[in-house]
């Protein structure tokens, strides 16, 4: 009788702590979205400043391991996005009117091109600031948030504008 006291007591503490995703350091409680508890620091980031930048992900898998895997993946994009993203916009905008006595019709027709690229950002000496693999019906998801120092980064070969995509988004803009 007492070989069995020890290994109940065990798996009723287990259990028990199976049913609080929300510990530790993150003692706030979830959101619903979409009739899922996801954490509060995944919706509600820090904001950056020039010692740290932060990114969160999230992953969905059969697999813990592969969950865990695809939102570091995503968490780290978002810091290299942060780091070393070029961006370039361009709106093209025309307007004309008709003039005809006091019943003028106006046409406006407005077209926005943007892209965004960067490639070899050095995303290494991440923080994982917080991580929480929850049950998604009978799979994982993982939610994580990272921070990184942005100082002395290597960022190699930002442009990833090629031609092809400079004739495309020109000619897009000319058939306006």
């Amino acid at each position: 009788m007492k070989g069995y006291i020890i290994p109940v007591i065990a798996a009723l503490s287990l259990s028990a702590c199976s049913s609080l995703p929300f510990s530790g350091k993150d003692k706030q409680p979830p959101i619903k979205v979409g009739g899922m508890d996801v954490p509060s620091w995944f919706l509600s980031v820090p904001e950056d400043t020039q010692d740290s930048i932060y990114a969160v992900g999230t992953g969905h898998s059969d697999d813990m391991q592969f969950s865990i895997d695809k939102a570091m993946h995503e968490a780290k994009v978002g810091l290299a996005d942060k780091i070393a993203a070029r961006t370039s916009a361009e709106v093209k905008t025309f307007v004309t009117d008709s003039g005809k006595g006091g019943q003028s019709l106006s046409t406006r027709k407005s077209t926005k091109l943007a892209k965004s690229g960067y490639q070899n950002v050095d995303v290494s000496d991440y923080v994982v600031e917080h991580r929480m693999v929850i049950m998604d019906g009978s799979f994982y998801r993982t939610f994580i948030q990272m921070s990184i120092d942005p100082s002395d980064r290597s960022v190699v070969n930002t442009n990833t504008f090629n031609n092809k995509d400079d004739e495309v988004a020109t000619k897009a803009l000319e058939n306006f």
